[in-house]
C-alpha cells in the first residue's frame, strides 16, 4: 500500500482544508494518507520554523501532494521571512526529492513573482515535480511571464470537488452578502465597501460573512468595521462549518460581493450571481470563467456601486461552466491516482478522463 503525505501550503481555518482532505480520501481510497498529526482528519501545513517533524514524515512516504493554495507567491526568493510560501514549498519539495518520494502540485495558483531568485525557485519547484496542475489560466500567464517553460496543465481549484451544482430554477432571496477574505489593505477595502454599498443600505438586507469565519482574527475585525460603517440592519453571519453549509446559505442570496476565492466558488456552485473584488489573479479568473462581474480593489466607490447594480441584474453562473470547473478538479485527482499508482489503472474507464485537462502556454488555452 502506497503512503501519501498531503500538504496544504498555508494554515487557516478555511473549511476548504477539510474538503480537500476528504476529496483526497475519495480519490485515493487504496492508499495510506498521512497528515501532520497522523489521524488523517486534516491536511498538513508546512511549519514556519524548523521542519524536523515534516522531514521525518517525508522520509516515510511514497508521494508528497501539495494540494491547492497560491504556491508561487512572495517576494524575492532569497528572503528568509517565515511568510514566504515559495521558500516553504521549495523546502518540502527538496525533502521529498532527497528521499525519493514523488511530488505532485495539484490545483495550485500563482501571483506575480518578484526578483530573479524567486523566479528561479519557482522554476526549480516545477522542474522537480512529477505532476503540476494549475488551478487557472491566470496562474499559467504569471508563470510564463516569469520565464517558466510551457505548456501547463490547467485544472481548477480543488474546492470544486466538494460542491454541488444547484438547480437552475432556484428562487433567490433579497440579501446582499459581502464575503470578506484576508486583505493586504484592510482599511482601504472597508472604505471602498462602505461607500460603494451605501446606496443599497435600507433598500436591501445586507449581511457580512468573514471567510474564513470565526469570532476572532483579522477578517472578523474587518467584518465588524464594515458592519459599523454600513450601519442600518447590517448583520454578521454566523460561522460556516463546511463548503456545503456555505453553498446552502448562498443559494438564498440575491448577490454575493466578495474578496475570497472560495466564497465566490460557493456562490457560483449555488447558482448565485456575484461581484468579485479583485486583488489577486484567481479572483478575476473565476469571474471570467463563470461570466460574472469583477472590479479591482483600486477602484472608486462609484464604480463599485455600478458593478453591484449590474450584478443584481445579471444572470446566474451557467451550470455548464460550474460543471466544467468541477470536472477539471476531478480530472486533476485522476492524474494524481495515476502518479501514485505508477501508471496502473484500477478501472479501464479511468483512462477516458486523463486527456481532459487543457494545456496552456500562458497566453491562451489549447
Amino acid at each position: 500500500m502506497a503512503t501519501v503525505l498531503l500538504v496544504r501550503p498555508s494554515s487557516s481555518a478555511d473549511p476548504v482544508d477539510h474538503a480537500v482532505v476528504a476529496a483526497c480520501r475519495r480519490a485515493l481510497p487504496h492508499v495510506r494518507l498521512l497528515t501532520a498529526d497522523g489521524d488523517g482528519a486534516r491536511s498538513v501545513h508546512p511549519p514556519r520554523r524548523g521542519g524536523s517533524a515534516l522531514g521525518r514524515l517525508v522520509r516515510s512516504v511514497d508521494c508528497v501532494v501539495i494540494a491547492g493554495g497560491t504556491v508561487f507567491a512572495g517576494e524575492d526568493g532569497t528572503s528568509a521571512g517565515s511568510q514566504n510560501p515559495l521558500r516553504r514549498v521549495a523546502a518540502v519539495v527538496a525533502r521529498a526529492r532527497l528521499h525519493g518520494a514523488r511530488v505532485a502540485l495539484l490545483g495550485v495558483g500563482a501571483t506575480e513573482l518578484h526578483g530573479r531568485a524567486a523566479r528561479a525557485m519557482a522554476q526549480w519547484i516545477v522542474s522537480a515535480s512529477d505532476l503540476v496542475v494549475l488551478r487557472d489560466e491566470e496562474s499559467a500567464s504569471v508563470l510564463a511571464a516569469a520565464g517558466l517553460p510551457t505548456p501547463f496543465r490547467i485544472g481548477a481549484d480543488l474546492s470544486w470537488v466538494d460542491v454541488e451544482a444547484r438547480p437552475s430554477d432556484r428562487s433567490p432571496g433579497e440579501h446582499l452578502t459581502v464575503a470578506l477574505g484576508a486583505s493586504r489593505h484592510p482599511r482601504e477595502l472597508v472604505s471602498l465597501l462602505t461607500a460603494g454599498l451605501a446606496p443599497f443600505v435600507g433598500c436591501r438586507p445586507i449581511r457580512v460573512q468573514p471567510w474564513p469565519s470565526g469570532p476572532n482574527g483579522d477578517v472578523h475585525r474587518l467584518a465588524v468595521a464594515l458592519r459599523e460603517g454600513l450601519g442600518g440592519d447590517t448583520e454578521i453571519e454566523q460561522a460556516v462549518t463546511s463548503t456545503a453549509d456555505t453553498c446552502n446559505r448562498r443559494a438564498h442570496d440575491r448577490l454575493v460581493i466578495s474578496t475570497s476565492l472560495h466564497a465566490l466558488i460557493c456562490a457560483g456552485a449555488a447558482g448565485t450571481p456575484f461581484v468579485a473584488i479583485v486583488d489577486q489573479p484567481e479572483l478575476g479568473g473565476v469571474a471570467r470563467r463563470l461570466g460574472q462581474v469583477a472590479v479591482p480593489t483600486q477602484t472608486s466607490a462609484g464604480v463599485l456601486t455600478h458593478a453591484v447594480a449590474v450584478g443584481l441584474e445579471q444572470r446566474p453562473p451557467p451550470r455548464s461552466a460550474v460543471r466544467g470547473e468541477m470536472a477539471r478538479a476531478e480530472e486533476a485527482f485522476a492524474l494524481l491516482r495515476l502518479l501514485v499508482d505508477e501508471g496502473q489503472l484500477h478501472d479501464p474507464v479511468d483512462i477516458s478522463c486523463l486527456s481532459g485537462l487543457p494545456l496552456s502556454n500562458g497566453a491562451g488555452i489549447w
